[in-house]
């Protein structure tokens, strides 16, 4: 199986991101042409070669985020966000991955030892 990838515009922008730090960095527009050979970009799937088994796509969503999802859009927005996010119309994301507590996205500090004054439990 082989992908074309096909484009109403003349040129894709094309942004790289690396291990090392270096992010965004502008590179050579990426043209397109029908019937051409130039800048042919093809990839191919072997679907009889299976390097790992995909259990799905996701993310996360932080407690900030969906303070954010909750209280700062209407039941509307929130619903198309929800869809566009988890629904088959959408991206489709089938896992979420939670951090235990606090993170560094998150709204305020917290733990799940939290109690009156610091005092032991």
């Amino acid at each position: 199986m082989s992908l074309n990838i096909k484009s109403s515009q003349e040129s894709v922008e094309v942004w790289l991101s690396v291990p090392n730090g270096t992010m965004l960095v502008r590179q050579t527009d990426i043209y397109f042409a029908v019937d051409s050979d130039v800048n042919n970009y093809t990839i191919i799937v072997d679907e009889d070669t299976q390097y790992q088994q995909i259990d799905g796509f996701g993310g996360s969503l932080t407690d900030a985020s969906c303070w954010l999802l909750k209280y700062k859009l209407t039941d509307q927005k929130r619903a198309e966000v929800m869809q566009d996010l988890f629904g088959q119309s959408g991206i489709n994301i089938s896992l979420l991955r939670q951090p235990i507590g606090a993170s560094d996205f998150s709204w305020e500090a917290w733990t799940f030892d939290d109690t009156t004054n610091n005092t032991d439990d």
